[in-house]
């Protein structure tokens, strides 16, 4: 009889599965107006969808509602079920808060998975916990990931709290042991008091391939807030031209510790003149690891700064091109780091003060999120941990921002860029009136791109200047030079490495020609 009820029961819990299964379904929202009749018919609303769906069900949208933006008006959308919602892509369908409302919360209970989907004008609303509007896009006490999506002009207008700014634009998180996930997205032009990108307040969070632009704190802390007791991982990810009070991309004073590796932290602003890439305060400890930190912009530790008991710590990582690069008692070297100027302290073993860090401007380099090639004359090409990429400790990462391997040559390359070759320099020509309009040049082994500038200048120091990008090795130029003038060409390989742009009569690296 013992053995007949386990029987039973086995067949019970298994029929009980195939059951649960089975009802999951998949939702097909066919408008982009916000309606609700709690029905997801012929007839149905994503929140029409999210009303009817049950734990497990998928929403998707109808090819009619591909390219229209469906605008809440009705209040946010309440996840408290597992629930995926798959959009037709970034930039194909856009839901809004209006400017009015914050557009998803989810409770302890709910999960939810989304992609390919824009979020915009969400608006912060008042979140009792805080006491100040937060999340202009979702606020979780739940389990939140976001795939292929673009957080773009979302805002949230609460002030400052006892404990500080904790109202950010896109999302904010408090669920205990919780996550929330962020893979190949872009937040960009999002505004808040503070933390206008995300504020994680508990839970551990995950950016994997993504990139932040231009985001705003008007009155606190930067981009993002890591503030939690579980960890957080940054991680081929790139911030660029956001701005805070405190810090500009990331402030960390969670005690669960955040590691950023493999990312580039490029022009970033502190408004009060504090830590305008890294900020670390109280109980916040940071990992940073084969990151390009550079042209960050504050009066002190513009790249890192650490104060009020924080500590980092700081392998194989590049920070480049500020008056103070460093400031604060609690930055730890564990060596092949390099500073371009000496305010960062560096003494362990491969360390490099007052070097150059020959940083090629922001741009897309191959990979999913901008990068900042390194030219030839950089000190850290080949100059990183010897010990075998990926083995761990403070050996360099396995592979760069873009996912190449490291090491390309000797050593891997300090820094988010390994550099791959050929390494190449740009060659360069002119042709007078006379001359036919078909321009050439050599060809490079492996070089698969050339940029190519045009200028009336041997100097290209000045503009009109012109430039094309080509396969070939050939520019047919439509214009002729005026009379008893001339125009005179330079080129660089782009890809699959950005060569220089040669070098002056003086024998300095040309780096801008024709600004």
């Amino acid at each position: 009889m013992r053995r007949a009820s386990t029987i039973l029961g086995v067949l019970a819990l298994v029929t009980a599965a195939a059951i649960g299964a089975a009802s999951a379904a998949t939702r097909v929202v066919t408008k982009p107006d916000d309606t609700t009749d709690g029905l997801c018919d012929a007839d149905c609303s994503l929140r029409d969808a999210v009303t009817a769906s049950v734990s497990g069900d998928t929403i998707t949208f109808d090819d009619d509602v591909v390219g229209e933006t469906i605008t809440l008006v009705l209040g946010d959308l309440v996840i408290d079920k597992t629930l995926t919602i798959t959009g037709p892509g970034q930039g194909a369908l856009a839901i809004s808060g209006g400017d009015t409302q914050r557009i998803f919360s989810v409770t302890p209970a709910g999960t939810l998975t989304a992609s390919g989907l824009t979020f915009t004008q969400g608006k912060g609303e008042f979140y009792a916990p805080l006491g100040v509007a937060a999340a202009g896009v979702v606020v979780s006490s739940g389990t939140v990931s976001f795939t292929d999506c673009t957080f773009a002009d979302n805002h949230a207008d609460g002030h400052s709290s006892g404990n500080g700014v904790n109202d950010a634009a896109v999302g904010y998180s408090d669920g205990v042991g919780k996550t929330m996930t962020f893979t190949r997205c872009t937040f960009r032009d999002n505004t808040a008091g503070g933390a206008p990108c995300l504020d994680i307040d508990r839970g551990a969070l995950t950016i994997i391939d993504s990139v932040f632009l231009d985001n705003t704190a008007t009155d606190g802390p930067s981009c993002v807030l890591s503030a939690s007791l579980d960890p957080a991982v940054i991680m081929r990810t790139t911030f660029s031209g956001n701005a805070a009070v405190a810090g500009g991309a990331l402030f960390v004073s969670g005690s669960g510790g955040t590691t950023i590796k493999n990312s580039t932290i490029v022009e970033n602003m502190s408004t009060a003149g504090f830590g305008a890439g890294i900020y670390v305060y109280g109980q916040g400890k940071a990992t940073v690891s084969n990151v390009t930190l550079a042209q960050n912009v504050a009066a002190t530790g513009s790249n890192i700064y650490v104060t009020g008991g924080g500590t980092a710590i700081v392998r194989n990582t590049i920070l480049a091109n500020t008056a103070n690069n460093c400031s604060g008692v609690g930055i730890t070297s564990h060596g092949y780091n390099l500073d371009s100027g000496g305010t960062c302290g560096f003494a362990a073993t491969g360390d490099k003060s007052n070097a150059t860090a020959g940083l090629a401007p922001l741009a897309s380099s191959g990979g999913l999120t901008p990068t900042m090639p390194l030219y030839l004359t950089s000190a850290a090409r080949d100059a990183g941990n010897p010990a075998a990429p990926g083995s761990g400790g403070d050996a360099c990462e396995a592979a760069d921002q873009r996912g190449i391997a490291r090491p390309a040559f000797t050593a891997c390359d300090i820094g988010a860029f390994e550099s791959t070759g050929p390494e190449t320099i740009g060659t360069s020509g002119f042709m007078t009136r006379g001359d036919k309009t078909l321009y050439s040049w050599p060809s490079q082994p492996g070089v698969t791109q050339y940029e190519t500038r045009r200028s009336t200048l041997a100097t290209f120091a000045t503009t009109p200047c012109v430039g094309i990008t080509t396969t070939g090795t050939t520019w047919s130029d439509s214009q002729i030079p005026a009379a008893g003038g001339a125009f005179f060409y330079i080129n660089r390989p782009s890809l699959p490495q950005l060569g220089t742009w040669g070098y002056t009569t003086a024998g300095a690296e040309r780096t801008t020609p024709c600004p």
